[in-house]
Formats: C-alpha cells, structure tokens, sequence
C-alpha cells in the first residue's frame, strides 16, 4: 500500500465516518465514506464507498475496538472481506485531533 501521509478517521455521533489522507491536514483528500454502528466493544462498518465501489460484493466489517494507554483507538479486524479497509486500519493506533489546525 502507498504511504497516504496522514490518515483522518472521523465518526460522528449520527452513525456516519470519513477517512482522508494526505501530507498537510488543511489539504486531506477524502478517501472513504459511510455508515458505521458500534457495541461496548465493536465497531462494524455497515457501508464503505471505497470498497463497495472497487468490490461490489463486498459485506459489512466488523472489528473489535479499545483505547490503549494513551488513549489512542485501536481497531483489530474481527471479520472483513474488504482487504484495503483491514490495511488501513486492522492495529493501526489512531491518537485523538486536539486541534485540526497545522501550519503550512
């Protein structure tokens, strides 16, 4: 996989998430897009654009999910058939944005 620069999951309390990536956070592209719901301990991406258009058959993928010492989300990847989805984010540490702004 290509080094995307920084990676940006966002999950909003209405049930819908983003991931963008590039070098500078004023300048993310965004890569995905969907739904997710979440349990005491899972997450499941119930729609994934990037991999329902690049993998039609593609299902939902569900991850166990919980935050380390430091606070950061840390996904494990329980059952995916979407395997660009399991790359980016199966162990992968995301730490919290205190603030989305980064001098050029």
């Amino acid at each position: 996989m290509p080094n995307l620069g920084r990676v940006v999951a966002d999950y909003r309390q209405d049930g819908t998430w983003t991931l963008s990536y590039g070098l500078k956070l004023g300048r993310l592209s965004q890569g995905t897009s969907g739904l997710y719901s979440t349990t005491d301990d899972t997450i499941t991406f119930e729609a994934d654009s990037y991999c329902k258009a690049n993998r039609p058959h593609v299902e939902q993928g569900t991850y166990a999910w919980a935050l380390d010492g430091q606070g950061r989300l840390i996904l494990k990847a329980r059952y995916d058939p979407c395997p660009d989805r399991i790359a980016l984010m199966d162990g992968v540490a995301y730490g919290r944005l205190a603030d989305s702004s980064e001098p050029d």
